[in-house]
This record gives structure tokens, sequence and C-alpha cells, in this order.
């Protein structure tokens, strides 16, 4: 009986700490969403569109999504939610590892409009907080991702 008490206080202690650790990682845990976006700049500085990021808790689910405007038309690109700000080097720092096998790919129309979105499965941590954009390998807009 001893034995049994002691693995549910540990149980129910880890419980806690495990739900601390949570409402830490995301301090709107309180809320069923949490969007966080932020304006595609390029390193001039030229805003082309909006990255943003929509965490689920409830249904443990995170759509990153991006929407630009005025660039190469009919033209194939790529955005990927990073660790780091823009204002890191390389901007944006590494790629999320959560979002990695599913990176947006979307192609612009005739007029350079284009739109992406990606799903992981589970809620994004805290280190998610940037989305960078690409073409081909290159680093072309980044926008850090406020609520």
């Amino acid at each position: 009986m001893r034995g049994t008490v002691r693995v549910r206080r540990l149980m129910v202690a880890s419980g806690l700490a495990g739900a601390m650790v949570m409402a830490l990682a995301l301090p709107a845990m309180g809320q069923s969403t949490l969007v966080t976006s932020g304006d595609l700049n390029t390193p001039a500085g030229v805003t082309i569109g909006k990255g943003r990021m929509t965490r689920q808790i409830e249904r443990e689910r995170t759509v990153a999504q991006v929407k630009v405007s005025g660039l190469d038309p009919r033209t194939q690109y790529t955005a990927e939610v990073h660790t780091g700000p823009c204002s890191a080097v390389p901007p944006g720092g590494a790629v999320y590892a959560g979002f990695s096998p599913s990176p947006m790919r979307f192609s612009t129309d005739r007029n350079g409009a284009g739109d992406g979105s990606s799903h992981l499965d589970a809620v994004a941590g805290p280190t998610a907080v940037s989305i960078v954009l690409y073409s081909g390998s290159t680093r072309i807009a980044c926008a850090d991702l406020t609520p």
C-alpha cells in the first residue's frame, strides 16, 4: 500500500511539473488558440507579405502560413518556421525541427502573389519564433512572429 501511495504521489508531482513546463512554454495556455504573426521583410526592409502561426492548444496542432506579393511571377518559393529572430545571422537562425519534413512550398501567380501553409500535429514550442522565405536556398525575407 505504501509503495502505491508513493507512486501515485510521484505521478501527480510529475504531472504538475509537466503542466508547469507547458505553462512556461506557452504563456497563453489558458487560451484554446495562440496566434502569432509578423511582416515578411526583405533584408532591404521591404515588406512583401505576412507570416502567421496558429497554435491550436486543444487540438494539439500548429498551422504556419505565408501570404506574399510583389515577387517574381510563376516562381516557386519555400517558407519554413525558424528558431531565431530575423535579426540573427543568418536571419531566422535554424529551422524549427517539427516543421522540417513539411515546409511551405508554393508558386506565385502571374502577378507575383502566392501563399502557402504547413501543419504540425503538435503544439509548436516557444522556440518557433520566425518564418523565413526562400528562393531556392537563398533566404529572401523573414517575419518575426509576435502575438
